[in-house]
């Protein structure tokens, strides 16, 4: 239960992360396979990698929560 709390919280990580690159530094570009790629494309990705691994952290600590 320990390591699932850690888990939490690089996702919190991840997920404030994600949101500084969408709202401190919007228009910085980024070269991605030779073409310049906006960080706010970049915070986008990170951010829904976030939510979407905190609703499957969300599950397991539900899931362990009931059998406990």
């Amino acid at each position: 239960m320990k390591i699932l709390k850690v888990l939490i919280g690089a996702d919190i990580f991840i997920i404030l992360s994600g949101l500084s690159w969408l709202l401190i530094i919007p228009n910085f570009y980024l070269s991605a396979f030779n073409r310049p790629l906006p960080s706010s494309f970049l915070g986008m990705l990170v951010l829904l990698f976030g939510i979407y691994k905190g609703f499957h952290l969300r599950r397991t600590y539900l899931r362990l929560r009931s059998q406990s």
